[in-house]
């Protein structure tokens, strides 16, 4: 028994060896060795301030569908944490290097950078509406600004009531991967 266990952190670290050789751990953005991405350059991602109809892209407040979309969907609306492409080009963002590192080279670390910028995301969007409210002269009462309709049903509630949810996985894609991967940056 005890060979056998020794046996498998063998082949466990061989194969933790051979994965680093193959798929090294640098910087998405700077190259820096031994982090997916590091501190400052986590930092400079831009958070999406810019909010639309995710159905039309129409400008609107907060990610809702807009009047003319909002009865084809179940959603309210929908936040984007970040551009997946680098805007007015082809190129994939940093976010969408690691959310494919996380993906297809099983770097289950990466949710954690991940659901850091996702939490900021959060943070900045709480704090936009109360700046909002404050701007306008009343203070940030939930209550108060939904029935004013200036703020979305999801942020008129008490951030201890508000979680996030992680899409489901195929079942295929969950053997295969081992993990769901939107489960891992919404545990963060």
């Amino acid at each position: 028994m005890i060979k056998l266990n020794i046996l498998k952190k063998r082949a466990k670290f061989l194969g933790a060896f051979l994965i680093n050789t193959i798929f090294p751990i640098e910087c998405v953005s700077c190259g820096k060795e031994d982090v997916w991405i590091c501190n400052d350059c986590l930092l400079k991602i831009k958070l999406n301030t810019d909010f639309f109809c995710a159905s039309c892209s129409s400008k609107n407040n907060y990610g809702a569908y807009c009047n003319k979309c909002k009865n084809k969907f179940f959603l309210k609306g929908v936040w984007i944490a970040g551009n997946y492409n680098v805007k007015g080009t082809n190129k994939k963002s940093s976010i969408a290097v690691l959310i494919n590192r996380l993906k297809y080279n099983f770097a289950k670390k990466i949710s954690e950078h991940l659901g850091d910028f996702l939490f900021r995301f959060l943070k900045n969007i709480f704090k936009q509406a109360a700046l909002s409210s404050f701007l306008s002269g009343k203070e940030y009462m939930p209550n108060t600004l939904k029935q004013e309709n200036r703020l979305p049903q999801i942020m008129t509630t008490p951030s201890y009531n508000t979680i996030i949810i992680p899409v489901p996985l195929h079942i295929k894609k969950l053997k295969w991967r081992g993990f769901n991967q939107a489960e891992l940056i919404a545990q963060v």
